[in-house]
C-alpha cells in the first residue's frame, strides 16, 4: 500500500471511531444516569425488583434515539459520503 493509502486508512479509522463515540455517547450516558438514579431509589426504598431498573433505562435510550436520531443519521450519511468521495482517489 502506498503512503497515501496508509494515511487514508488511519484517517478513516479515526473518523469512524469519533463518530461511533458521538453516536453511542448520549444514549449510553443517559442509560447510566437513569441506572444510577434507579439504584439510589432502590437502595432508599429497599425494593430489589430487577425489572424496575431495566424499563427506565430502555425508555431513556429510546428517548435519546428519538430526539437525536436525525442528527445521528445526518452524521453517518455525511461520513459515508466522505468515504465514497475519497475512495476513488485512493488509486492515484
Amino acid at each position: 500500500m502506498t503512503e497515501f493509502g496508509d494515511s487514508f486508512i488511519i484517517e478513516l479509522l479515526m473518523k469512524g471511531m469519533v463518530i461511533m463515540l458521538i453516536v453511542i455517547g448520549p444514549p449510553l450516558l443517559s442509560a447510566m444516569f437513569i441506572g444510577l438514579l434507579v439504584a439510589i431509589f432502590q437502595a432508599v426504598t429497599s425494593i430489589q425488583e430487577q425489572s424496575l431498573s431495566f424499563t427506565p433505562k430502555l425508555l431513556a435510550i429510546v428517548a435519546m434515539l428519538v430526539l437525536l436520531g436525525g442528527w445521528f443519521g445526518d452524521l453517518l450519511i455525511r461520513f459515508t459520503e466522505w468515504c465514497f468521495e475519497v475512495i476513488p482517489n485512493l488509486s492515484r
